[in-house]
């Protein structure tokens, strides 16, 4: 039995549970880059004579997986086990900054998925998986499937698109345009190109697409008594998470926003100060930058001198120190 069967035969069996536990994480991310527009590097439509298995040569690299996937009628399906793919082609790749995008054809079985940083023996892959109705991110590295980073649910169909993105430090699933998980990107992995990824039968996909992913910025002001409030923690959490602090006229601006990001809860918090509204959310799906998230303070009787909303990835043991 290969490394993948051994830890599919173990994950499935709580995918389930996970996925209804954790729908996505919301450690914070490194501090990232202003909003850019997206980048289309590399394309491939499949619409060439069929090949039995799916060729790794020219401009794709089978970079990991004992399995195969077929190239039929212009489209991939996968046959068995699984098949990981990275991009060999033209095109200069972000190793902070990329995304993959396909179309699904078909799935009635195993998993249609996407890759980012793979390269020989290694990837994250963010694969929808028909039996549990989850999305899962993983990653291979030296040739061995890593135990997952994240289960959410998450189901797709014949029509939809796929899009996995890697986007300072926090990796994202969107189906259609919105993010359905998200998980920092603890792997050991810093290079590599997207690609795709089939397991077992069931799954087909067609029209794969990749390049450099948009992002955004959320941000407002923070005033007291009619004056910009500087210092102030605001934490971002949901399918986006980070944090920002005002400057010396009450500005914040949280950047590295992806598209389709929703249900994003803003709070800002400083010691010995009231803020109203409490939180702001902003419902998404996200598709330009937000300003005007603003917040009004008032000096509190009751200070508070320390918090912790828990809104990170998960600790297992909890973490101190």
């Amino acid at each position: 039995m290969d490394s993948r069967s051994t830890w599919f035969s173990c994950r499935y069996g709580v995918a389930i549970l996970l996925a209804f536990a954790v729908s996505s994480s919301s450690a914070l991310a490194p501090t990232p880059a202003s909003a850019q527009s997206e980048t289309i590097l590399a394309s491939d439509d499949f619409n060439r004579p069929d090949e039995q298995p799916f060729q790794d040569a020219g401009n794709w690299l089978k970079a990991a997986g004992p399995g195969s996937a077929d190239l039929l009628g212009n489209q991939v399906a996968g046959v068995a086990s699984e098949a990981v793919f990275a991009w060999q082609g033209a095109g200069t790749f972000d190793n902070a900054r990329q995304f993959a995008r396909a179309r699904v054809v078909q799935h009635t079985g195993g998993e249609v998925g996407l890759t980012l940083l793979g390269g020989s023996g290694q990837a994250i892959i963010v694969a929808w998986e028909k039996t549990t109705g989850t999305v899962l991110i993983f990653w291979y590295n030296g040739g061995t499937a890593q135990a997952a980073l994240t289960i959410a649910p998450s189901t797709v169909q014949a029509g939809d698109l796929i899009e996995a993105q890697l986007l300072d430090g926090m990796i994202y699933a969107k189906v259609n345009g919105t993010v359905v998980a998200s998980t920092v990107n603890s792997t050991s992995l810093s290079s590599g190109r997207p690609g795709f990824q089939t397991f077992l039968s069931g799954g087909i996909i067609d029209d794969w697409e990749a390049g450099t992913p948009p992002s955004f910025t959320l941000g407002g002001t923070i005033s007291e008594n009619a004056v910009g409030l500087s210092d102030v923690l605001v934490r971002a959490s949901g399918t986006f998470a980070g944090t920002a602090t005002t400057n010396g006229n009450g500005e914040y601006s949280l950047t590295g926003v992806p598209s389709g990001a929703s249900s994003i809860v803003l709070k800002p918090n400083l010691a010995g100060h009231d803020m109203s509204p409490l939180t702001r959310t902003i419902a998404g799906p996200v598709a330009a930058s937000i300003t005007g998230e603003d917040f009004t303070s008032t000096p509190s009787n009751n200070a508070v001198v320390a918090f912790d909303d828990f809104n990170r990835g998960a600790e297992t043991p909890l973490v101190v120190g």
